[in-house]
């Protein structure tokens, strides 16, 4: 980024399929910047793929939400401009599938001191349920 002053920045990338909320990535990746002294910057991105099997859903998450700085707005508008072109290419290309499709979210569970945890993924919502209750409107 060759901007004076700066000792070194950290850009976090999370795919974790969703085991791990945005929020608590940041938390993760805040607390364990605070106790270097070579890290001025922490961004960090989650990028969640959500299906049902029918319908799909491409969500992401930035942090901080808004660049405070202009080093900041690069890589901001770098990710964006990224997203755009890979959104493109998938288009121009006819939206046909690379390969075998990301596997379903799976809920997780760990006992750990005792304590059980769960975390549920959910389901992403069918467009087709949508389209019925439209259709249905009088």
């Amino acid at each position: 980024m060759k901007t004076v002053g700066w000792k070194g920045g950290l850009i976090l990338l999370n795919s974790g399929y969703t085991s791990l909320p945005h929020e608590v990535f940041e938390h993760i990746a805040a607390n364990a910047a605070a106790k270097s002294v070579y890290i001025d910057l922490v961004v960090c991105i989650t990028t969640r793929a959500h299906t049902n099997g029918f319908d799909s859903y491409m969500n992401w998450e930035i942090s901080p939400k808004k660049p405070r700085t202009d080093v900041m707005k690069r890589i901001f508008d770098a990710y964006g401009e990224s997203v755009d072109r890979a959104m493109n290419d998938w288009a121009r290309g006819g939206f046909s599938p690379r390969g075998e499709h990301q596997p379903f979210a799976e809920p997780v569970s760990f006992e750990y001191g005792g304590k059980l945890f769960v975390w549920d993924p959910g389901i992403a919502p069918f467009s087709a349920k949508q389209i019925g209750d439209v259709m249905s409107r009088p």
